[in-house]
């Protein structure tokens, strides 16, 4: 026998010995590779095992993992070599931050496939089919890359590619080793992937926790957003944020957090944006965010690509932020608000801050309810003090009236004409009936108005009085019917009218002949249809208001001149009640003077008895232009200026004022207006005091009016100083 037949059977035994020991060899690098895999648990352990095993089985130079999103649709970098030929590549870090589409070719011709498929750069960049992740291995060199999938069962977890270091084709041995290996790692991400959920759940599980109380504590909107800029900005990276309150009755949206640092501040519809009200059905992400349990992503540039989008979509696009994510702000299916996070960077909001976001929704939507329910007790407290500080006015209010009466003469008469003014109010008392009280100035009429209510039904609640000649004309609406706050310069809060608080009570309007004709529409609307608007309001306020007015002019003839309205005239004077003056009841005087005598006395300290018969013959023969009003000072005085216990002198004007005769001061008769008379009557009486319009010389005690109605009476006919001549006396007061 040959010495070469011998060795054939020798090499052959020898070769098989080698497979066999190579087998060997490679089981146990699959035992110890099977046992590192399965108690890998984070990224660097399966880069170490990669490094460090699996190079003793495969020719390769790089090996890649990538996992399938939450969303089923993209594949993301997950498991890469630090080190590896194209990791210098300028584009390798940026590749390594990006989502790939599944559909493209090469992630789903292999996960659609059993085997291992491998792919040929150099022909797919030919044929214009190469995607950027192969054509950064090719320019660094790679011709080859096997690519696997990585399933743990029937569910596909990723992909694996390895590039091979040399041009030889892979054996069936290899093919079955890759697969094997696939199966491995597929086993090994997964643990991985769920090891990396458990802890990064336990992460958010603890910052949600560590911010509950944080947020909670939140009291104004000041404080919310500092903890939000300071605490969630930096924990999910985004751009800009807000919060929303919702007017669930309009359905309206308002910015109520605003982000300080927003980087939409320098637009120049950034004010609009954040100070308009937003329509929550707008078919757009208000409402689908409302319909919504999670937090609602949103690409702003589709979104702007639409024509006739609101503010907050068109200025945070504008602005240079891609991504905007909504979260309703609710307690169970009560929703209160919206939550607004805006990324400049399509990639970063991931599953995992989406959860977070929804976390953290739930605490914001605890202190956005605490921020709204401080403002709401906040506002009512401003309610309650401004009530108190009604309360407050009411009072001295009542003080002062409970003072004016104390202090002034009640009802006193024995004369015929006033028993009869003493029947109709006790005809008219009980009922709610409209009453006109007309009369000279000082004759009481306040007090006959007093005795109607105090001898009504209504006696219980207010009787509020309005002096419709002492206010100025622009601020009587506001004092009748009350104003909201803003509805003019200087109502800084808001205050209820004096019909409002004379409801179920009398509202006393005195001077009635002095209220301008633009009011007297509104306060017949009042009269008639017993309910009344606020200066500013827009709501109407139902009262209950007994009216009793007042007034020394003769109506009638005012309104024939067209100062006072016909209508008004007419719903005022259902029961008309005429005061007769002092000279008319002259049997009335000694009465009178001792109860003023007794008054003042008692108020001055002085002790004082009666008067004079002589003084109290004075009394009578005097005329009482001033009627019982200018009787009580007359002897206020007296008693003032007495000596001994009986007033022996009374300082009664030396003169009885007759307007004098001649020339100069004569009107002539001519055909002209109620108005043109009153007006050069007024200009006579002027001139022949000198101007001068208070005090016992002055042209108001001569037409027996009080000056603050002269000033109105010449403001409204236009009288000024120039058209009056004549030289004012020193001591005169003029207008």
């Amino acid at each position: 026998m040959r010495a070469t037949e011998i060795e054939r059977p020798d090499r052959k035994l020898m070769e098989i010995k080698e497979q066999l020991s190579k087998k060997e060899k490679e089981l146990l690098i699959l035992q110890d590779l099977a046992t590192e895999f399965a108690a890998a648990r984070d990224k660097e352990d399966l880069i170490q095992i990669t490094r460090n095993k699996l190079r003793s089985l495969f020719a390769f130079w790089e090996i890649g993992v990538g996992t399938i999103n939450d969303d089923g649709c993209t594949i993301s970098p997950f498991l890469f070599e630090l080190d590896g030929m194209s990791t210098t590549h300028p584009r390798y870090q940026e590749m390594l931050h990006m989502k790939y589409p599944i559909r493209d070719g090469i992630y789903d011709s292999t996960l659609d496939s059993a085997e291992p498929i491998m792919f040929y750069l150099p022909e797919m960049s030919r044929k214009g089919n190469l995607p950027e992740y192969f054509q950064v291995q090719l320019e660094c060199g790679v011709s080859r890359i096997l690519m696997t999938k990585l399933c743990t069962g029937e569910k596909a977890v990723g992909v694996m590619g390895m590039t091979l270091a040399d041009e030889k084709p892979l054996s069936t041995e290899q093919i079955r080793l890759v697969k094997y290996v696939s199966y491995l790692m597929a086993i090994a991400v997964s643990n991985v992937l769920s090891n990396q959920d458990v802890q990064r759940r336990q992460v958010e599980r603890e910052t949600l926790l560590s911010l509950s109380t944080d947020i909670a504590s939140a009291r104004t909107a000041e404080d919310l957003m500092t903890l939000i800029r300071l605490k969630l900005k930096k924990l999910l990276g985004y751009t800009n944020t807000g919060l929303t309150s919702l007017d669930k009755e309009k359905n309206i949206c308002t910015s109520i957090v605003l982000d300080p640092q927003s980087t939409c501040s320098n637009h120049p519809d950034y004010k609009k944006a954040t100070t308009d009200g937003y329509r929550l059905y707008d078919g757009l992400a208000l409402e689908k965010a409302f319909a919504s349990d999670r937090p609602v992503v949103f690409s702003l540039k589709d979104l702007a690509k639409q024509s006739g989008m609101p503010s907050y979509i068109t200025v945070p696009y504008e602005s240079g932020l891609k991504i905007m994510c909504v979260t309703r702000l609710s307690h169970g299916e009560d929703v209160f608000g919206f939550w607004f996070v805006y990324y400049d960077d399509e990639g970063v909001l991931d599953e995992a801050k989406l959860r977070l976001i929804e976390g953290l929704s739930n605490q914001l939507s605890v202190a956005l309810s605490n921020i709204v329910a401080n403002a709401t007790i906040a506002r009512n407290l401003q309610t309650v003090n401004h009530q108190k500080q009604q309360l407050k006015e009411e009072k001295v209010y009542l003080m002062e009236e409970i003072a004016k009466s104390n202090n002034s003469w009640d009802i006193i008469s024995e004369s015929k004409s006033m028993q009869a003014i003493y029947e109709l109010v006790g005809q008219v008392a009980s009922w709610d009936s409209t009453v006109l009280i007309q009369g000279e100035t000082g004759t009481g009429k306040e007090l006959i108005a007093r005795a109607i209510h105090n001898n009504s039904p209504r006696r219980q609640k207010l009787m509020i009085k309005v002096n419709c000649a002492a206010l100025p004309a622009n601020l009587i609406e506001s004092e009748l019917f009350g104003h909201e706050r803003g509805s003019f310069t200087g109502a800084v809060e808001r205050r209820i009218g004096k019909f409002e608080l004379a409801h179920d009570g009398t509202l006393f309007l005195d001077e009635i002949g002095e209220l301008p004709l633009e009011l007297q529409s509104k306060l017949l609307r009042a009269l008639q249809e017993k309910e009344i608007e606020r200066v500013g309001g827009k709501t109407t306020i139902k009262v209950n208001v007994r009216v009793v007015a007042a007034t020394n002019r003769d109506l009638e003839k005012e309104m024939i001149a067209g100062r006072f309205r016909r209508d008004l005239y007419y719903r005022l004077n259902i029961f008309p009640i005429q005061l007769p003056p002092l000279r008319e009841r002259m049997e009335d005087i000694p009465a009178l003077a001792t109860h003023f005598i007794k008054l003042h006395t008692k108020k001055i300290g002085k002790r004082i008895e009666a008067l004079n018969l002589k003084i109290l013959d004075e009394l009578m023969k005097y005329d009482w232009p001033g009627n019982i009003r200018e009787l009580e000072n007359i002897l206020e005085r007296s008693v003032l200026l007495a000596t001994g216990e009986t007033i022996q002198k009374v300082y009664l004007p030396s003169t009885k004022w007759e307007l004098p005769t001649g020339s100069e001061n004569e009107i002539p008769v001519r055909l002209q207006s109620l108005a043109d008379n009153e007006k050069q009557h007024i200009l006579s009486v002027l001139k022949y005091c000198g101007e001068q319009i208070s005090g016992k010389n002055g042209a108001a005690a001569i037409l027996r009016i009080p000056p603050s109605t002269l000033i109105s009476r010449m403001k409204r006919l236009g009288i000024k100083k120039e058209h009056v001549d004549a030289k004012k006396p020193a001591n005169a007061t003029s207008y």
